[in-house]
Order: structure tokens, then sequence, then C-alpha cells
């Protein structure tokens, strides 16, 4: 992980700026916080950072909370957004501001123990756990009533277990940040342990459901960048800058649908032709 990644700020000669992806956590915690406040900044850090059960005493950054926020500089501090939560017409800041969503979005993940390690931090996160494999084979054979009974065709019945088990996480509804940080987190754990069908299904749901997300009309102005960036770093594991450009049919990448590609010889004379002839129009 490099240095700045896990606080969100990258050290920079002067005033701490926020790394790209904790710039659209900022831009997030803001759409939802104004979509919901009617007044200014220094109202907001009248009542929620130095008022009830927020911050009394600190640095002028501190005590500016929502400011720094509006003006997307900072992401809310724990104990304000702890303020947030208690009050039911914010409550929903936690899964913004605390639920390892964005932790998994910033994650560079090279290794399967890495891929590993967030999902089991997505899954303490949701008060869940995941039993080793030779223990789950024990707990599924000691209660064969439950399980055999979702086996199908398709899939053994581990797998189509472990799906059963997804799907009350899927259909909760409003989609929570917290959700779509697990499926993302299993995607790259499917994808490093050459699970590659699961990791398209899980890749396939990520992407629904975030779509889904971003849907909602009070993050107007958020959804097109912010679905752009999240899948490029999630899925296609970009590189923050290259995440924040949207997908291009003409880059060398390779589009979701469309695999492997057309493989021609490197001189084969029709495709020198094509080419030719496509630049000169292009001209």
């Amino acid at each position: 992980m490099k240095d700045g990644e896990a606080s969100g700020v990258l050290p920079r000669r002067g005033r701490h700026h926020l790394n790209e992806t904790f710039r659209w956590q900022a831009r997030l915690e803001a759409a939802y916080f104004k979509s919901r406040w009617r007044h200014g900044a220094s109202a907001a850090d009248t009542k929620f950072a130095l008022g009830w059960g927020g911050i009394r005493t600190g640095a002028y950054s501190r005590r500016k909370a929502f400011e720094g926020l509006f003006n997307e500089e900072t992401r809310l501090p724990r104990d304000v957004v702890d303020c947030l939560a208690r009050d039911p017409e914010f409550a929903a800041m936690a899964d913004i501001s605390i639920s390892p969503f964005f932790k998994v979005v910033a994650a560079p993940i090279a290794t399967i123990d890495e891929a590993m390690g967030y999902v089991e931090i997505c899954l303490s996160y949701l008060r869940l756990t995941r039993m080793s494999v030779g223990v789950e084979e024990e707990w599924m054979s000691a209660h064969p009533e439950q399980y055999q009974s979702t086996s199908d065709e398709d899939r053994p019945v581990e797998v189509s277990s472990a799906w059963q088990s997804l799907t009350p996480l899927l259909g909760q509804r409003p989609v929570k940040l917290a959700t779509l940080a697990l499926l993302g987190a299993l995607y790259r754990e499917a994808y490093l342990t050459f699970e590659l069908e699961t990791a398209q299904k899980l890749g396939t749901w990520f992407w629904v459901l975030l779509e889904e997300y971003v849907s909602n009309p009070r993050l107007d102005g958020l959804q097109d960048g912010f679905l752009d960036f999240v899948v490029g770093r999630v899925l296609y594991g970009k590189e923050a800058g290259d995440a924040s450009r949207a997908m291009n049919p003409y880059a060398p990448q390779r589009l979701p649908g469309r695999p492997i590609g057309i493989l021609l010889p490197a001189n084969d004379p029709e495709l020198e032709l094509f080419i030719k002839t496509r630049s000169s129009g292009a001209g």
C-alpha cells in the first residue's frame, strides 16, 4: 500500500490534500449531507461538530469540519460522523464514512492474501463470519437437509449454498456501500484464485448494485464520474488517475462483454490496408 493511501491523504508541500479515492468519498459525504440539510456549513458545524455529542475543542480544521467538507477538502472526522449517525435524518452517513467501501476502492490488491484480508474486513463490519473449507464441509454434512436442497444441475452444492448465503445482502434496499464493499472484495478474491465464472457474477452484481446506488436523485452530479471511477478501480484495477477517465473503446484495454478480441497476424495485408485507409479517412 502506498504512503498516504490508508489515511486518504497524500503528503505534499504545504497543505495536505485528499487523494482521488477519498476525494470521491468527500464528494459523496457532502452530496448526501447537503441533500438533507437546508443551512450552511457554519450552522452544521455548530450543531454537529461543536454541539451535541460533537467536538468542543481542537484544531481549527476540526472545528470547521463541514466547511472543509463542503469545499471537498476534507472528509468528516469520525466523532462528527458518530454524532450524525445518532440523528435518524443522517444515520446513513455511517455507511459512507465508516464502512470499508472506500478502503476497498483505494486498496491496490496484488496477492490472494491481501484480497482475503479485505474480505475479512468487510465480513467483520457486516458482522458475518466465514468458515474455512474443511469446517464448511463438515458443517454442510451436519445439515444435509438445509444444503442439499440448494443444489442444481449447473452448480455444485457448495457454490449454490454460497450464493444462497449472499442473497439476503443482495436483496437489501436501499443498497448499502458495505454490501458493495464485500462484493468488490469477493470479486478480487475470486479473480485471483482463478474462479473466473464466480468473479464475473460477483463483478456483475457489484456493477448493477452500484448503478442502483448512484441513481438516487439526491446524488445528482456524481453519477457518471463516481461510477466510472469505482468500476475502474475495483473491477479493472486501474490506478486512480486512469480510473477517473471513462472507458475508451479505442484504447488498448478491453471493454465489458468484449474479452480477448479479434486476433490477426501483425503483418496481415488486409489489416494494414484497413488501418491505412481508416487513418486517411480520419485525417
